[in-house]
C-alpha cells in the first residue's frame, strides 16, 4: 500500500486528558504534520479525527501519547480507520459533548502549582498579570477544585462567571499560546480578584499585607479561592 494514500482515521484518547492541555497539544501536532480533522472532549475523554498521508497519520499515532502534556496520564489510545471527508481543509478544535455517561475521579486532574512562566509573569512589574494571584495556564493552576463536570469547559468550572476580556481570548483563541484552551485563563481585568473583609480589624490597600496583619496578631484567616476555602492562622 502507498504510505502517501490519503487516509482518515479516529483516535479514542482516555486517562487524565482534560485540563492538561491535550486538546492544543493534538491540535499542534496535527497541524505540524499537515492533518486535517478535528479534536474535542466528552465524558469519555478525547477524541480525535484525523485525514491525510498514511505515513503521517502513523507518525500521529506514534507521538499524540508519547510527546503528551507533561500533566497527561494516557490509559489507552484506540484507533479506527474511518472513511476520508473529501475537500476537508484544516484542523479545528469541536465544541464538547457529554453523553451523560459516569466518569471516573481519574479522569479528573489535580490542581498543579504555579508553573515558572506564570511566577515570571507574576513578578514582572510591566506585564498585565504582575502580581495577580490567580494567573495560570495549561500547566498549571486550578483543575479539581473548579470543575464542576466533565467534559471539562470554562462553562462546566467555577470561572464561568467571569468572561474573558480581549487579550485573554486572544491567548485562549491562539493554537501557539501556552493558553490556548486553559480553561481558567484569567487576568486583572476580567478574573478574580482579592480582597478582604469589610468586617475586619484592619484596613489595608493591599489585601495580602492586611491578611499578614492580621496572622501576625493572631487571628485566622479564611482564603477563599477558585475552588474553595484554606485557613490559615
Amino acid at each position: 500500500m502507498d504510505a502517501s494514500e490519503t487516509q482518515r482515521r479516529r483516535l479514542r484518547i482516555t486517562g487524565t486528558v482534560q485540563g492538561v492541555g491535550f486538546r492544543p497539544h493534538v491540535h499542534r501536532l496535527a497541524r505540524h504534520l499537515s492533518l486535517t480533522g478535528s479534536v474535542g472532549n466528552d465524558s469519555a475523554g478525547v477524541w480525535c479525527e484525523v485525514q491525510g498521508r498514511r505515513d503521517d497519520l502513523d507518525a500521529f499515532e506514534a507521538r499524540v501519547a508519547a510527546d503528551a502534556p507533561p500533566l497527561a496520564a494516557i490509559e489507552s489510545v484506540r484507533s479506527e480507520r474511518i472513511p476520508p471527508v473529501p475537500g476537508e481543509r484544516g484542523f479545528a478544535v469541536a465544541e464538547s459533548t457529554d453523553d451523560g455517561s459516569a466518569v471516573a475521579a481519574s479522569t479528573v486532574p489535580a490542581d498543579v502549582a504555579t508553573c515558572e512562566a506564570c511566577r515570571a509573569e507574576i513578578n514582572d512589574p510591566a506585564g498585565r498579570r504582575f502580581g495577580y494571584a490567580f494567573t495560570c495556564c495549561t500547566d498549571c493552576g486550578p483543575r479539581y477544585t473548579v470543575i464542576e463536570r466533565l467534559p471539562y469547559d470554562r462553562a462546566s468550572t467555577s470561572m464561568s462567571p467571569f468572561a474573558l476580556c480581549e487579550a485573554c481570548e486572544a491567548e485562549y483563541a491562539d493554537p501557539g499560546d501556552r493558553r490556548h484552551h486553559a480553561q481558567a485563563v484569567c487576568c486583572p481585568k476580567c478574573g478574580p480578584t482579592l480582597s478582604l473583609a469589610a468586617d475586619s480589624a484592619v484596613e489595608a490597600a493591599d489585601p495580602v499585607a492586611g491578611a499578614a496583619e492580621l496572622l501576625r496578631a493572631g487571628a485566622i484567616v479564611a482564603l477563599k479561592g477558585a475552588g474553595g476555602y484554606q485557613l490559615a492562622c
